[in-house]
């Protein structure tokens, strides 16, 4: 790039060129930075649930688009067939939105787990589209080494203009004495990180059916990268971990779970140099990259089954839980590419990034993905443990499980707690008593319930101060009704800054709207008792639906709750936070 394709006409005419060759993707870029300035000026407590799911869907929709529209450029034989591609991709995009986009208040891990798998294998997707017919890998290589090379020169770029517009600013600001809303610098990196990087980058975006000259010097930058730090960094990692895994075989002691982590860190890193020096060793003689090339795989493959080794033994103590099962799935992934580039005699380094979208989908959105397996495992632990201790009848819990001893509760507990991590403790209603009213407990998602009704918690463990925890939401209100009221006030207090009232003078509550005379305070052990006394298994999910009204000598309240979280113990209640809209009037 020349210092005269910085000019506004040229700028302009490369703009309009991406809008015309990329709509999609250019509005989606637009779009989200439009929205994530809009989040960031309102706040994420004012935004509501569709703006906070079209702000990710926006964000995953522009990598698919791109990929999309190669597929156009070289696909396509007619306008029609362009326009089923691209309609195929906004469709795409209405499904994430409803199906797996998350929000700012995701109660458990499951959705944003998956939008993040859907945004890798939309990445993945853009590297292989125009590959989706037979085409010689080398080819493969040469465009993603361009893809490569033109998102780092348009970081580069997006960084150098970015740093210079806020120092400019900083220095107008104390100059001149100017203020400057901090805001501002936010408002032009995302302007310049997801409007500019991607407008730069699709503007350089190469064209799969015409020749690319290689550049010398980004060849040669390449080749240092991969000869002088990753390959070298590569080894070292071997050599750490083939002397850890002689040490397991001296000591004859099955390795640590840790070891699995390390094992991908170092996968992931050597199979990144071993794509960048894929052709880099055929261009330039050189052994350690003709060697590297040749043997990576015969050395990843005892650390492959050193990864194996670690977390069967978490497996077998623990059973699955989605970081475990992802390890897993990695380690066969691994292995998997280890024996076609092994046993290969034409690789094909293609198949690298497919094979992975191919288990990311398993992973994440198929009937054995991470979370209905860790669902099945535990709940199946659990009725091995219960049939072992014979409070099992008829496939179902005893209604009481306090002849346990605390080791085995603790191990139940914590097999009920992996499922509720994963939203789903209605797969519990068909091995709790016959009896058990589950509904409530399974709507509300409220573990604690439950173990108290099984006999989990002992009093004694009340009576010694450890709490039972309740945690009520209501997630929906945005907003309260708009009645006569002299303040209003938005209560927003966490752990720390939590004291025995609420005060009333603008010291430990936002104020929406506060002139100072209001003095007084609402104490919080009335509110919670108040709660929890209406509280119960039928009417959980609604107990915050309705406003709660208290009066003082001199004013009367209604309070709108949307969070709180309290422990309830032998001698009160203790409150984590609190978060809900107040008003305010005299009497």
């Amino acid at each position: 790039m020349k210092w005269s394709d910085f000019s506004i006409p040229i700028i302009w005419d490369n703009t309009k060129e991406v809008i015309v060759r990329f709509p999609l993707a250019a509005a989606c870029a637009i779009g989200f930075t439009f929205l994530a300035i809009n989040q960031i000026d309102t706040g994420a407590d004012h935004s509501t649930i569709w703006q906070q799911r079209l702000l990710f869907t926006l964000g995953t929709g522009l990598p698919l688009m791109i990929g999309l529209h190669a597929c156009v450029e070289l696909y396509s034989k007619s306008m029609l067939q362009k326009i089923l591609i691209l309609f195929f991709g906004v469709v795409l995009l209405f499904i994430i939105y409803f199906e797996f986009a998350p929000d700012f208040e995701f109660e458990h891990l499951r959705r944003p787990i998956r939008f993040l798998s859907i945004f890798l294998i939309f990445h993945l997707f853009v590297s292989v589209a125009p590959f989706l017919k037979p085409l010689a890998p080398l080819d493969f290589w040469e465009y993603n080494k361009n893809l490569l090379i033109q998102w780092f020169i348009g970081a580069f770029y997006a960084l150098v203009i970015y740093s210079g517009l806020s120092i400019a600013l900083l220095a107008i600001d104390q100059l001149f004495e100017i203020h400057i809303n901090g805001k501002l610098y936010i408002y032009i990196f995302f302007i310049i990180a997801f409007v500019y990087h991607p407008f730069f980058f699709l503007n350089g975006y190469p064209l799969i059916h015409l020749k690319n000259e290689d550049k010398i010097e980004w060849i040669k930058a390449l080749k240092a990268l991969v000869n002088y730090i990753l390959i070298p960094m590569s080894m070292l990692y071997f050599v750490i971990l083939y002397a850890f895994g002689i040490k397991i075989l001296i000591n004859w002691q099955l390795p640590h779970g840790w070891v699995s982590s390390l094992v991908l860190g170092f996968s992931g890193v050597g199979i990144f140099s071993f794509l960048l020096n894929f052709r880099l060793a055929d261009l330039y003689e050189n052994k350690l990259s003709g060697f590297y090339k040749k043997y990576f795989y015969y050395g990843l493959l005892p650390l492959v089954f050193l990864l194996f080794a670690a977390i069967f033994r978490r497996l077998s103590d623990y059973g699955f839980t989605p970081p475990r099962y992802f390890v897993l799935i990695s380690g066969i992934w691994l292995l998997g590419i280890c024996i076609y580039f092994i046993l290969s005699r034409k690789d094909n380094i293609k198949w690298i990034p497919l094979s992975l979208m191919g288990f990311l989908i398993i992973g994440t959105m198929s009937p054995i993905d991470a979370f209905e397996t860790t669902v099945r495992n535990q709940k199946n632990r659990i009725q091995s443990s219960l049939e072992a201790k014979q409070l099992l009848e008829a496939g179902r819990m005893k209604a009481d499980l306090s002849s346990l001893s605390n080791d085995e509760k603790e191990r139940i507990k914590d097999m009920i707690r992996e499922i509720k991590s994963m939203g789903s403790l209605d797969e519990l209603s068909d091995i709790v008593p016959a009896n058990f009213v589950f509904d409530s407990i399974k709507n509300s998602n409220d573990e604690y319930a439950l173990f108290e009704k099984l006999g989990l918690i002992d009093s004694f463990q009340l009576e010694s101060g450890q709490a039972k925890s309740r945690y009520l939401s209501y997630y929906n209100r945005n907003s309260i009704p708009l009645i006569a009221a002299d303040w209003l006030f938005v209560i927003d207090i966490s752990d720390g800054a939590l004291q025995d009232s609420i005060q009333l003078d603008g010291q430990n509550c936002h104020c929406l709207i506060l002139n100072n005379v209001v003095k007084d305070s609402i104490p919080l052990e009335a509110l919670v008792s108040k709660l929890d006394a209406e509280y119960s298994e039928d009417r959980a999910d609604k107990i915050l639906e309705q406003a709660i009204d208290f009066e003082s000598s001199r004013f009367k309240y209604r309070i709108f709750l949307k969070n709180l979280n309290y422990e309830k113990k032998r001698d009160g209640f203790e409150i984590n936070y609190l978060n809900a809209y107040l008003l305010c009037s005299k009497k």
